[in-house]
Order: C-alpha cells, then sequence, then structure tokens
C-alpha cells in the first residue's frame, strides 16, 4: 500500500469473507459510490486499496489472489479489450454505476497486466457524471471504447524518437485508432469516432522528418519528398517485452512555405483479433474456407478491411485439424500470428516492397508475389492488394492452380468490386477475363465503419456468396448486366449474402447506429 495507508474509525471499510468475484466487484463499486470513495486501486497480493477525501487506506482485511483478479477482468471487460490489455499492457474504459439515488455515476477504469499474467485495477469515480438509463445500456454493451477524456500528453521540449513513441504509449491508453501528425498543427487523434487534440502545441517540420528517419530509415525524408508515400509497420515496446505496433504511412504535401511530410499513424492489435469480437454473420463465416477461388475483401480507406481479414484467417488456422500453410503478401505486415495458438498450421508473411523485390522494375510487385507464391506449395494466399490488371490476372491464375486466395480491394458495394476487376483489363481481353474471374470467385464483402451509439465504431457489411449455381447464372448473363443481377438476386434473397442497406436497418433496429447514420448509409450507397 502506499504511504498514506491509515487505519482509523470512521472511514468507509467493506469488509468481505467470500471469494473474490464480479458480484463482489459490483457490490464494491456501489460501496464506493455511495460512499463517496474517489480512488479504488486493486492488485494481485494486497488488499484493496481505496482513497477517501485525499485519505487511502485498506478497504477490507485480506491480500487478493491473481486467479481472483483475472476471473473478474474476464467478465467485465470485452474480449477486444481484455487481448487489448494483454498484448499492450493496459486499457483504459468508460463505464457506469448507480448510487442509491438512482443517478449513473461514471468512472475511468485502467486495466493493467502484471507479470504473473493477472491484473491491476485502478478506478476513479467521476461523481459529478450522469446520463439517462437509455444511454448507459446502450454504452454498456460497446466493444470498442468510449470518448476522449479531453487530456492531452505533456509534450516537453523537441520531438525525438523517445518521445514519439511515449507518446504513442500515451495514445494507445486512451484507445486511438488513428494518430495524425502534420507540420505547425496540433498533434489529432481518433478517439471513439472524434477527432480530437492530444498535444499542447503544434509539431515543426524539422520534428516530423526525424520521426520519418526514426521509423522508415535515413532515406525516407528524402523519398517522400521526392512524390512517393511510404508504408511502414513500427512497434513500441511496452512494459518489458510487450509489444504495440502501428502502421505508419507517409505522405507528401504542400505545407505553408513550401513541401512537408504528413505521418498517419494507425494502432494495431499484436494479434488478429478473434472473430467473436466482430460479430461477423454467420453465413459470411460460413463460406470463408472454399477448396480455392479468390475471396475479396473490400471498403474504403480506415474502414477495416485488415481486420477483418487477420480475424477469419485467424479463425481457420486456430482449428485443430486446419492443417493450412498460409502465406501472406502485404504492404505492410498488420497483424501478426505470433501469439496464436496454431495446432496443425503456419503463417508466413512477407513485406512486399522490403522483404520481397521484383529484379523486373517493369513487373507489379503484387504480381510478382503472386508468382512467387506458387512455388511455395501453400494452401492459403493473401495477397494485401488487388489495384491493376497484372495482379489480379495472376491472383485468378492461382486460385485456378487450386489454392484459395484473400485479397482487397478500394471499393464500396459487391457490384463495384466486380466492375473494378474487370475494367482494368484492355477492352480487347475483357470478356475472356471477366468469364475467369466469375469462374474463380467466391465470395465479396464489403464493409465500411459507421459512428455506433455511445461512443466508437461499429462494421456494416454488405456481401455475396458466389457458389456453383450463382456463378453459373452470371455466366449465362451478359457481363454488362451484372451489377442489376446483382442488385436483383441480393434484394430478393435470390443468393446467400446481405445488402448494406439491410445490414444498416439491422443495426438501427438493434440502436447500435442512430436514424442519422442510417439515412448517411442509404444516401451514400446503400442500395448496392
Amino acid at each position: 500500500m502506499t504511504e498514506k495507508t491509515i487505519e482509523i474509525n470512521g472511514l468507509p471499510i467493506y469488509p468481505f469473507s467470500t471469494e473474490f468475484d464480479v458480484d463482489t466487484y459490483r457490490l464494491i463499486l456501489e460501496h464506493c459510490v455511495d460512499n463517496e470513495i474517489s480512488i479504488l486501486r486493486i492488485a494481485p497480493g494486497l488488499p484493496i486499496e481505496a482513497v477517501f477525501k485525499e485519505l487511502s487506506f485498506e478497504l477490507h482485511d485480506r491480500p487478493l489472489f491473481g486467479f481472483e483478479i483475472a476471473a473478474v477482468v474476464h467478465k467485465v471487460l470485452s474480449a477486444d479489450d481484455e487481448q487489448l490489455a494483454r498484448n499492450a499492457g493496459r486499457v483504459q474504459t468508460t463505464e457506469y454505476v448507480d448510487s442509491k439515488g438512482g443517478r449513473k455515476i461514471a468512472y475511468n477504469r485502467m486495466t493493467t497486466a502484471t507479470d504473473d499474467g493477472s491484473f491491476s485495477i485502478e478506478i476513479v469515480f467521476l461523481q459529478n457524471a450522469s446520463i439517462s438509463d437509455e444511454q448507459v445500456e446502450v454504452i454498456l454493451k460497446n466493444d470498442f471504447g468510449g470518448a476522449h477524456d479531453g487530456s492531452v500528453y505533456p509534450l516537453d521540449g523537441y520531438l525525438d524518437s523517445v518521445k514519439l513513441d511515449d507518446m504513442l504509449r500515451w495514445c494507445g491508453d486512451r484507445k486511438a485508432s488513428d494518430i495524425t501528425i502534420t507540420p505547425d498543427q496540433h498533434v489529432i487523434a481518433e478517439i471513439g469516432g472524434k477527432l480530437c487534440r492530444v498535444t499542447s502545441r503544434t509539431i515543426s517540420s524539422n520534428e516530423i522528418e526525424n520521426c520519418v528517419r526514426y521509423v522508415y530509415g535515413e532515406n525516407g525524408p528524402a523519398e517522400a519528398l521526392a512524390g512517393n508515400d511510404l508504408d511502414v509497420s513500427h512497434e513500441v515496446r511496452i512494459r518489458g517485452q510487450r509489444i504495440r505496433r502501428y502502421r505508419v504511412n507517409i505522405t507528401p504535401g504542400r505545407i505553408k512555405g513550401g513541401v512537408g511530410m504528413q505521418l498517419t499513424i494507425r494502432t494495431l492489435p499484436s494479434s488478429p483479433i478473434p472473430i467473436e469480437v466482430l460479430k461477423i454473420e454467420p453465413e459470411l463465416l460460413r463460406a470463408t474456407r472454399p477448396t480455392n477461388g479468390i475471396i475479396f475483401i473490400c471498403g474504403p480507406t480506415g474502414s477495416g478491411k485488415s481486420t477483418l481479414m487477420s480475424s477469419i484467417i485467424r479463425m481457420i488456422v486456430e482449428r485443430p485439424d486446419a492443417n493450412e500453410k498460409v502465406l501472406e503478401y502485404s504492404s505492410p505486415i498488420e497483424y501478426v500470428f505470433d501469439e496464436v495458438e496454431m495446432p496443425s498450421s503456419t503463417v508466413f508473411q512477407t513485406h512486399v516492397g522490403r522483404h520481397l523485390k521484383p529484379r523486373d522494375k517493369a513487373i507489379s510487385e503484387w504480381a510478382y508475389a503472386a508468382r512467387n507464391s506458387l512455388r511455395r506449395k501453400p494452401k492459403i494466399i493473401i495477397l494485401g492488394e488487388s489495384r491493376d490488371a497484372e495482379t489480379i490476372e495472376e491472383t485468378i491464375k492461382i486460385s485456378q492452380e487450386g489454392h484459395l486466395t484473400y485479397t482487397t480491394m478500394h471499393t464500396n458495394s459487391v457490384a463495384e468490386t466486380i466492375n473494378r476487376a474487370i475494367n482494368v483489363f484492355p477492352h480487347e481481353i475483357r470478356d475472356r477475363m471477366s468469364i475467369d474471374l466469375m469462374g474463380a470467385l467466391r465470395m465479396i464483402v464489403v464493409q465500411i465503419l459507421v459512428p455506433k451509439v455511445g461512443g466508437g465504431m461499429v462494421g456494416c457489411r454488405e456481401f455475396m456468396v458466389f457458389d456453383p449455381k450463382t456463378r453459373e447464372r452470371f455466366l449465362k448473363t451478359k457481363q454488362l448486366q451484372w451489377p442489376l443481377l446483382i442488385q436483383r438476386m441480393l434484394t430478393q434473397g435470390e443468393v446467400v449474402g446481405k445488402t448494406m442497406l439491410k445490414s444498416a436497418l439491422e443495426l438501427l433496429a438493434e440502436g447500435t447506429i442512430t436514424m442519422e447514420t442510417f439515412e448517411q448509409i442509404a444516401e451514400t450507397g446503400g442500395n448496392s
């Protein structure tokens, strides 16, 4: 305990003789709220410490076991938050508890992983915060975190490599999904779906140039300022051996007085998120492991394509009898499988453009990666992006060789995905390539992320499964009519799949999104 620990009469002690479980934990929270306790600290091997009117005391008289705390954390945190706490070191959430007067009292809970596999918990009660019961019910179901707490990173002195990593840790503790560093502006982070200033001062071009050298290498500024956008993964060590991973994009552009660089840094879990956390449609999951063919995972930038794809692969390789050899080609590698238990499978990841480069510069890096995969006898191939005719043609070829290929595309609907994949080819071979593509196609999934009621984001998906009968129907229809056929089959339920509009309606009915969000989805493509 702390040096201020005291034991005198008049303090709101809460003795209990039972095991410390989730029910006891919730009773203790109610006790703290009703007795104006401001801080609660729970750690393995110690009694619970409480702070009352700036005085610290032991709430009860026995040390807690690590397994008791771990069991409570498992029940009160979402699966995503518990994993983040274990992988990143700690996670912060905001929740609510009822007081005797019927008010909803907010509290911030910081859950920190301990070296023995358990957790420590610090809770700060925000006595002046209250919201309606309807809002609380939604917030308590939010798996992906809430709003920014209003604090800023205390940036003292020059933003060097040490302070950059420290700032990234600070942002990660507040569950920032994207961090943007722009010359002569404050650092901006996206927390709970909203952009927030997280530094007290602006960042200079020299500081950004130094950060680029740190995350990319000495030639980074020169390459970027020569007109190249750069993608790289970056790792920050947390609590000894723990690693927090980031995807960093470096893009040049105009700034006041010249040309500068902007860093966009996206926080990544160290391992793919368990599929259960993402609440994927069962009929979609059943179509994720055909014998061969192509599965497109699509959506705009920042829509969670890589997250969804990595979670699907994790689900597949975790099966005891999967026997999968998976080769992933990405730029950069976003999710790693080091901590995923794979009883009979293996995943090997290659950073295209860094680990693997074509000798002939005229060859597309992605097409070269696709050709490389055929020499390595895989069962599943992941191609991070299909953006040109050469890569899509190679993807079709490897699927025809009997492999299952996952790839991504920046499209907003099932129909647009097919059109994009076909229209990249010259007109004279377009008909032939459309037939080859349809023969290889197994599923298209399009995902967008939209604001969730109570904070955070939720995935809204359109998807369509191309089974043999569906593919045959398309091959008997003129290619120019395929978009209309897709719309009719999806809206009339003639195929396994779902429109974006139907997914949005389901989220609206659940109370997960607002009517305003639903209307925005409908206006921007819900009828695809």
